[in-house]
């Protein structure tokens, strides 16, 4: 009976110390990858500067002086513009289980809707057209594509991948 009982004690003690390591392992998991840690991470980083630097990139293509579109683009890429398309999309990543492409380039569109609705801008059929073909050229800038089975996958490609450690180094500096 005595060993019966030291062994049970010993179980429930290992059992005892798992539930604990268990809930404190969790507890670290769910703060840190909380959306609002995550938020708060990238607004005391220069995440939003290089974003808004590669859209800029990307706007440079598509602004020219006679370019009907040049207002609305302008807009896109403005700093406060970028600001609430990260905290969005990041609201959209939490709350969703499948963000494709199809629903970024819907979320970039309307985007650049309520631009153009906030300064009063109607979009032409041919200004859609362009519009539509920015709004894909982002999406695959940003390396959001679909699989056939209709699942998310983010693109990779070996800048990427070698821009992975100092994207990690800058968040550890502002943390």
């Amino acid at each position: 009976m005595r060993i019966l009982k030291g062994i049970l004690t010993t179980l429930l003690t290992i059992l005892f110390a798992f539930a604990i390591f268990l809930t404190f392992v969790l507890f670290v998991f769910k703060s840190f990858f909380s959306k609002d840690y995550v938020l708060k991470i990238i607004k005391s980083s220069d995440i939003y500067i290089e974003i808004q630097e590669s859209a800029n990139n990307i706007v440079e293509e598509y602004i020219t002086e006679d370019n009907p579109n040049k207002e609305i683009l302008e807009q896109f890429v403005d700093e406060e513009n970028i600001e609430k398309i990260v905290d969005d999309l990041i609201d959209r990543l939490y709350e969703s289980e499948n963000f494709d492409s199809k629903e970024f380039q819907q979320f970039l569109n309307d985007n650049i809707n309520e631009i153009a609705e906030e300064h009063d801008i109607e979009i032409t059929k041919s200004q859609r057209d362009e519009l539509d073909s920015f709004i894909i050229d982002v999406s695959e800038e940003f390396g959001i594509e679909d699989v056939e089975n209709n699942t998310n996958i983010i693109k990779t490609n070996e800048e990427d991948i070698n821009s992975i450690p100092s994207y990690i180094d800058m968040i550890r500096t502002n943390l």
